[in-house]
């Protein structure tokens, strides 16, 4: 082994596939639940359509179980029952196999697996409706569809591994016919070559390019082209049960071919993201793919520059807080990670991300390992994602291919140019702004801050008289309200022991200085009707500060509160992009260029939309890259035009679950690598893999299991996104907040919710059964019947695959209501899912319910839960609920059995907090720190004369209470006005006095902003004062208020 393999030993092993189990791409084993012999299974007449017609649609029964149970009772000896069960490939329990082979009376024997077969077969509709609900959740979990069917078996002993796996497959959907209450089989789309297997096979010295296969529309031109290229011949006569051939029976190191249709799960795709990586590999270009900085404030300065610089705008379709905003500023410009704990808005990020680089004409490539991802940003960008080729579904129907394309076909052809839509987007901050901070922070650096502000109060109405006032000499003492000059002229030379000026000698006259002060005063005097001026004192202050700051505080009044109306930049963005494709296809006319004709082409196959998918992409590829610069695809779908580095973006969602092998080779084709997701949720599995993860003493990035691990290591610019949104209760994020950010994430509650009913304990008498709590199970069923009619979305969630899988066959077989409620509705959303914790990731929904299962007698060293990475999937599992969270156990942290790992302990800190009163689950996260940075001005005395001054002042129609620093989850309201009798809450008062100053101070003063939109997010409206308003527009704050409290 080369250096070079060695140190990249284990990347290529999971690479290639070498310690992969159950694959069935590269080695077919239908001794599995998940796979089936079509000739045994659904009989000879069904795997002969199959391989004849275009379609094929099937039901779901049970053929192997109607042929063995009509072949049993003929069976005459032991060895012949076993036979039979062998041939029809129908599974015996360990306890059934040695029931036959140690009877003494054969027919009783029979008998008995007569009647629990006949059982079996008369459920097999329930256990068909299950393997259906597991194909659909995997595809959402891997955004990759499953099922198919596999002929053109080859089998070879390769050097890198034995393989025995089919050629060619077809996809087969799976649907649920509620009129004959039956699971329904339908091969659909054309046959393909098995791509992961050609890669093997290139690995293992053939040459063989999976271009050629891409013309071949049919079964026989696919079979065709293969046995030329590789010289061997498939069966003539195909259609045969399916040879069970185990691995270490693989002998031959030439192809050999097999007969033989399977149904089941298969991943034929990958073949050229892996050779990609290989490629990477071999040209040395690993290291370079995530260059670093070690210095992470050249970073930050990038970000600093754009932020200053008020001619840079960035455009919005989804709103966006402060640290959005930066994460979105960031990913513009530079590699960057947006950890995105849950609920905190990553799609929202990367959807404004996506417009700004279709408005800069940039290309990107987005992709995600998780389909409700990509579903959700569709959703997010709104009208313009119809400008972005969404070629992510592989089991995308024609329709919902080609009905963005005709949205978008719609758009374009009838855009008018003489229409100009506005631009509601602005700079981050604006010239005044930034001019406002740099006041602030002069003037309290330079101690005139306090001074300047006083002197505003007083003469805000009447600058004039300031001026003069600034005119004095602040040294001198003066007289007050004196209109006779000579005496105001002698006064002051008395009071500042000031001698007269002395003419020829002897004559005694008053100095210039004087009589200049003189007249200042006596204008003074004339312009201010006020007779309790003291001059003196005003001198006092005017000695400590200048008229300039002053004027410049004056000005800071001026400056406008930042509004936060969001208004969306997606019509102007589509004009934009109209133009930008109109002038492209007037100069490929003007330039008599093909592409012109290609097209009219173009938009006819669009408007017709009966190609298949695939083939149109093959045929208009060229066009597609110059319409759609941004392609939102799978993992494993890689355009044949991308080079690398040759787009300008590469942005990865959910790349916490994106295996390293997998996203390597994806962003190595973008300048700028944007890589989203939460290193404190779940790491990427697969049904399909056992993976090389063994620690190794030189270890090295590489070995990262996940790519966004691989980023955080290589030291990618991060920026964490700090609010949470889809919580609509502080308690039901607070132990995520604490135990895996660091209080660091911003929770709060939502203004009318009840959040002393967020979080619901049922303890339950549970019984631990092999992995199955019964009684709990109950009680979740139970449970979530009961909501149906309460919520509109719904996910019963089990802490095990096994009470996932008994809770799921008791809803079929006894429960409609909600097998029911389990059936997606038009929009492809079920109002209720059955999940575990393993594949939770992803979904959200109104209520979860938990079923724990654990028990005081459940080993729990040996639990998912308390094992490396138990963690992060109980973080998945508590943060799916926006408003409410039912947790059915049977477990205490008091009785639960000790495993001595640290996700054990996690979890059983959990057990505590759920036990935890609503009030301290509410506060669990909050820390001191939290009170001091985000509670404004605690008990200031600005705080406390704004609320003597709302007592005093401001006239209500009803009774209110005044709260100080009122909670509403991790932050603290300044001021809280709420009803006396009701306890409503009726308006927040945020006391602004400037506590963001310091150096430029952008960053807290967009902190405190975003925090106040946050808070008027959850429904709480919010009243800002600022220190400098307060202080010269009382009358205009009285007036503010008393219609807020009284409108």
């Amino acid at each position: 082994m080369s250096e070079k393999e060695n140190k990249y030993k284990q990347l290529l092993n999971n690479l290639l596939d070498i310690k992969t189990r159950g694959d069935q791409a590269v080695f077919t084993n239908i001794e599995n639940a998940l796979m089936f012999d079509v000739y045994n299974k659904f009989g000879k007449s069904v795997e002969g359509k199959i391989l004849n017609q275009n379609e094929c649609t099937f039901p779901a029964d049970d053929l192997d179980y109607i042929l063995l149970l009509a072949e049993l009772p003929k069976a005459e000896t032991k060895e012949e029952v076993l036979e039979l069960f062998e041939r029809y490939n129908v599974p015996l329990t360990q306890r059934n196999r040695e029931l036959i082979k140690k009877s003494s009376d054969l027919e009783r024997t029979k008998e008995s697996l007569d009647r629990e077969f006949s059982e079996k077969e008369q459920k097999s509709n329930i256990k068909w409706q299950q393997y259906r609900r597991k194909v659909i959740d995997e595809y959402t979990q891997s955004n990759v569809w499953p099922l198919y069917v596999g002929t053109g078996y080859i089998s070879l002993a390769s050097p890198v591994r034995n393989l025995y796996a089919p050629c060619f497959l077809k996809e087969v959907q799976i649907n649920y016919d509620n009129n004959k209450n039956q699971v329904v089989l339908k091969t659909n789309g054309d046959w393909v070559i098995n791509e992961k297997l050609l890669f093997m096979l290139n690995e293992s010295g053939y040459v063989i390019d999976a271009e050629i296969f891409k013309d071949d529309d049919s079964l026989e031109k696919l079979k065709t082209t293969f046995e030329e290229v590789c010289r061997v011949k498939f069966p003539i006569e195909p259609i045969a049960p399916f040879e069970n051939i185990k691995s270490y029976d693989i002998k031959n190191t030439i192809i050999q071919t097999h007969p033989g249709v399977v149904l089941g799960w298969f991943r034929p795709g990958g073949g050229k993201l892996r050779q990609r990586m290989l490629d990477i590999i071999a040209n040395d270009e690993l290291d370079s793919i995530l260059d670093v900085e070690f210095d992470k404030n050249i970073y930050k300065d990038n970000i600093d520059d754009f932020v200053k610089d008020t001619n840079s705008v960035i455009y919005h379709i989804q709103p966006s807080n402060f640290s959005q905003e930066i994460a979105l500023i960031s990913a513009l410009k530079q590699n960057t990670i947006i950890w995105g704990p849950p609920g905190t808005g990553k799609s929202q990020v990367i959807a404004n991300v996506i417009a700004n680089i279709l408005e800069k004409g940039k290309t990107a490539l987005v992709a995600s390992q998780k389909k409700a991802a990509l579903d959700v940003l569709k959703k997010r960008l709104g009208k313009i994602s119809k400008f972005v080729f969404f070629a992510q579904n592989s089991d995308m129907s024609k329709r919902e291919f080609y009905e963005p394309l005709q949205d978008f076909i719609s758009t374009f052809e009838n855009y008018r140019r003489d229409i100009t839509e506005k631009i509601y987007s602005k700079p981050l901050m604006s010239k005044e702004e930034f001019q406002m901070l740099w006041t602030l922070n002069r003037e309290k650096e330079d101690g005139v801050y306090d001074n300047s502000l006083k002197l505003l109060e007083q003469f805000n109405d009447n600058i004039s008289v300031l001026e003069n006032l600034f005119k004095l000499n602040p040294n001198w003492k003066y007289p007050n309200n004196s209109f006779d000059k000579k005496q105001m002229a002698k006064d002051i030379m008395n009071l500042n022991n000031i001698q007269p000026d002395k003419t020829l000698g002897f004559i005694k006259t008053t100095p210039k200085s004087i009589k200049y002060a003189v007249d200042i005063l006596i204008n003074i005097y004339n312009m201010n009707p006020d007779d309790n001026l003291d001059v003196n004192l005003v001198m006092e202050l005017t000695s400590k500060t200048t008229l300039k700051d002053v004027l410049d505080l004056k000005n800071v009044a001026k400056t406008k509160i930042r509004p936060s109306e969001f208004k969306s930049d997606e019509d102007y963005l589509t004009s934009v992009f109209c133009a930008r494709l109109y002038n492209k296809l007037s100069q490929w006319h003007y330039s008599y260029d093909d592409r012109y004709y290609k097209y009219s082409s173009f938009a006819n196959a669009i408007r017709a939309g009966r190609a298949l998918p695939y083939k149109f992409m093959n045929k208009f590829q060229d066009i597609i890259q110059e319409f759609f610069p941004v392609m939102v695809i799978t993992p494993q779908d890689i355009m044949p035009w991308w080079e690398t580095e040759s787009l300008d973006y590469a942005i990865l969602d959910e790349s916490s679950q994106m295996f390293l092998e997998v996203g390597l080779p994806l962003i190595s084709y973008a300048k700028i690598k944007v890589l989203a997701g939460d290193t404190e949720q779940m790491q990427p599995s697969s049904w399909f893999a056992t993976r090389d993860n063994n620690e190794s003493e030189d270890d090295i990035a590489e070995n990262a299991n996940s790519l966004l691990d691989y980023a955080k290591e290589k030291g990618v610019f991060s920026v964490m996104l700090n609010q949470n949104y889809r919580s609509s209760s502080a308690s039901l994020m607070s132990f995520s907040s604490k135990n895996f950010y660091n209080s660091g994430l911003d929770v709060l509650d939502k203004k009318g919710i009840d959040s002393k009913e967020a979080i619901e304990v049922i303890n339950v008498d549970g019984v631990w059964n092999e992995g199955i709590n019964i009684p709990e199970a109950k009680k979740a069923i139970q449970v979530t019947k009961d909501l149906l009619c309460q919520y509109d979305s719904i996910i019963l969630l089990t802490f095990n695959s096994k009470q996932r899988e008994i809770i799921e066959k008791r809803i079929l077989t006894a429960e409609p209501e909600l097998a029911k409620a389990m059936e997606p509705d038009e929009e492809g959303n079920p109002q209720l899912s059955i999940r575990n914790i393993e594949n939770i990731q992803g979904d959200e929904a109104d209520v979860v319910v938990m079923s724990v299962v654990y028990t005081p007698e459940t080993r729990m060293a040996s639990t998912y839960v308390t094992k490396p990475g138990g963690k992060n999937a109980l973080n998945v599992a508590i943060s799916r609920a926006k408003d409410k969270m039912i947790v059915i156990k049977s477990v205490t942290s008091e009785n639960v059995q000790i495993a001595n790992t640290e996700d054990f302990q996690v979890f059983r800190e959990w057990l505590r907090f759920l036990d935890m009163t609503c009030d301290e689950q509410k506060r669990y996260s909050i820390s001191n720190q939290n009170f001091s940075e985000g509670a404004g001005e605690v008990d200031s005395s600005f705080e406390r004369s704004v609320i003597e001054f709302i007592k005093e002042n401001v006239k209500t129609d009803r009774k209110i209470d005044i709260l100080k620093q009122y909670e509403v989850g991790s932050y603290f309201i300044d001021i809280a006005l709420v009803d006396e009798r009701t306890r409503e809450f009726i308006l927040g008062i945020e006391v602004d006095g400037y506590r963001y100053h310091g150096g430029m101070g952008y960053n807290k003063y967009l902190q405190d902003y975003a925090r106040q939109m946050f808070i008027e997010s959850k429904g709480f409206p919010i009243y800002r004062i600022r220190e400098i308003d307060f202080k010269i527009n009382k009358e205009g704050i009285k007036k503010d208020l008393e219609e807020l409290i009284n409108n």
